[in-house]
C-alpha cells in the first residue's frame, strides 16, 4: 500500500531551498532550535545504518522516510511560536540540515534509474515508483527534474505512475521554469496565508485536478490551511 504523505506540508510548501546566511537567534529560540535538531538528528539515523547492499526499494523505502521526517518538522510548534525574526532565522538553519538529504538522496538516486529511464508501479512496485518520485520532487536538481518528468508523461497515462505525481511534478518543473502551474498544486505565501500560485487556464484546473486523482483546489486549500499561516 502506497503510504500517504502529509500533503499539505511535505509536498506543496516545502520545495528544496538554498538557505541564507543564518541570523543570530535569541537564546531561547537556540534552544528550541537545538530541540529541533535532536529531532532531526533522530531522522536521518536509519540513514547511517543503512546498508550499502540494500534493495533499491529498501533505500527508496529510507531515504523518503526520512526526508519526509525532517519536512514534518518544518511544520514543529515550539518553532512556529518563536517571534517572526526567530522564526526566520531558525527556519534557514533547519533547511540547512534537509536540503543536503534532498542532494544525497538525488544523487544516489540517478545511481539506481531502471535502464529504460523511470521506475513502474507494475514492475518495481507501487511504492517504489512513488518514493522514488517524491525524491525528484524535492530534488534540488531542477535540470533532473525536468529530465524525469518527460520520462513519466507516458508512464503516467498509462498508470504506470500515478497521476497526482506526474501533475505535481509538473506544476513544480513549470514554476522553477518561471511559467504559470497547471494542475494548482503549489502555492505562494500572500499576506501571511498560503494562496495558490499563477495558473495556466484557471477556469479549467478543477477538471485537469480530476483527471489525474487529485482534490478538489477547495478541499486542497482547507487541508493547507488548517496547518495554519505562512
Amino acid at each position: 500500500m502506497i503510504r500517504v504523505m502529509s500533503v499539505a506540508l511535505a509536498l506543496l510548501l516545502a520545495l528544496p531551498q538554498a538557505p541564507p546566511p543564518a541570523a543570530p537567534l535569541s537564546p531561547t529560540a537556540e534552544a528550541t532550535l537545538a530541540a529541533w535538531q535532536a529531532k532531526a538528528t533522530r531522522c536521518k539515523a536509519r540513514l547511517a545504518t543503512m546498508p550499502n547492499d540494500a534493495a533499491v526499494s529498501t533505500s527508496l523505502s529510507v531515504r523518503v522516510e526520512a526526508e519526509q521526517c525532517l519536512r514534518r518538522l518544518l511544520g514543529d510548534p515550539a518553532i512556529a511560536a518563536l517571534p517572526a525574526d526567530d522564526r526566520q532565522a531558525a527556519g534557514s538553519r533547519m533547511w540547512a540540515e534537509i536540503t543536503p538529504v534532498d542532494a544525497a538522496n538525488t544523487a544516489w538516486l540517478k545511481t539506481v534509474l531502471p535502464a529504460d529511464g523511470w521506475f513502474r508501479s507494475g514492475r518495481d512496485g507501487a511504492d517504489a515508483a512513488h518514493d522514488a518520485w517524491l525524491i525528484i520532487q524535492h530534488s534540488p536538481d531542477q535540470a533532473f527534474q525536468a529530465q524525469v518528468l518527460r520520462r513519466m508523461e507516458p508512464l503516467a497515462k498509462t498508470g504506470e505512475v500515478r497521476g497526482g505525481d506526474y501533475a505535481l511534478l509538473y506544476d513544480r518543473v513549470e514554476m522553477f521554469a518561471g511559467r504559470p502551474q497547471f494542475y494548482g498544486s503549489q502555492y505562494r505565501c500572500e499576506n501571511g496565508r498560503w494562496a495558490p500560485s499563477p495558473i495556466r487556464d484557471p477556469a479549467g484546473v478543477e477538471a485537469r485536478r480530476r483527471t489525474m486523482g487529485l482534490s478538489t483546489m477547495a478541499d486542497n486549500l482547507a487541508q493547507i490551511a488548517a496547518n495554519g499561516g505562512c
